[in-house]
């Protein structure tokens, strides 16, 4: 697999990367880690060679392991990867604006936490789309996940300053009606 993955990564069309990352790597992931609970760690360094093409990476392995049958293992693996790989701005902001269009979903809320925890310079535009993602789930009956306030408390800490008074009073009241007990204070202490 690692082999294949290096030659449509160096020398294919993305096009055709992201093809062969939807139709063999996925699944080969997907696969290994029902049978053995981990990952093996050529299938891990395969999907950090696939990132090489980005958009193609995007597209083919993390928005296929973005729907309700994605397990947390396989959420952690991509968190892992997204983490620790360098990736342009420019397709980070892509890659958010598409997650936040997709319905909510736990992966989707851990890959956006891990993008913005790559402490980017985002464009106004992404900034502005993801106060409106987390905003509109005011409306959202019981609650949230840990994974939901973890991402508004980075958002806080992280991009507070390039937030306007109204978005910050925005968040806050959504934060004071989306309470948690340990992580809304924090959120609160960092819009102020």
């Amino acid at each position: 697999m690692a082999q294949a993955v290096n030659i449509f990564a160096s020398n294919f069309d993305p096009l055709r990367a992201e093809e062969f990352y939807k139709a063999w790597l996925v699944p080969s992931v997907r696969r290994d880690l029902a049978n053995n609970k981990k990952l093996n760690v050529h299938l891990y360094d395969s999907l950090k060679k696939a990132l090489y093409k980005t958009n193609a990476w995007f597209k083919g392995v993390m928005f296929e392991l973005c729907d309700e049958h994605t397990t947390s293992k396989e959420v952690k693996v991509v968190e892992s990867i997204l983490s620790k790989m360098s990736i342009p701005v420019i397709s980070a902001s892509v890659a958010m604006l598409k997650l936040m269009d997709l319905p909510p979903s736990s992966p989707a809320i851990h890959y956006l936490s891990a993008l913005l925890n790559k402490h980017y310079t985002l464009p106004k535009r992404v900034l502005t789309r993801l106060q409106e993602y987390l905003l509109s789930f005011i409306n959202y009956e019981g609650e949230l996940s840990v994974a939901w306030h973890c991402l508004v408390l980075t958002l806080a800490k992280q991009y507070s300053q390039s937030l306007d008074e109204m978005a910050k009073s925005a968040l806050a009241d959504l934060s004071k009606a989306k309470n948690h007990k340990l992580i809304t204070p924090e959120i609160l202490k960092h819009l102020q």
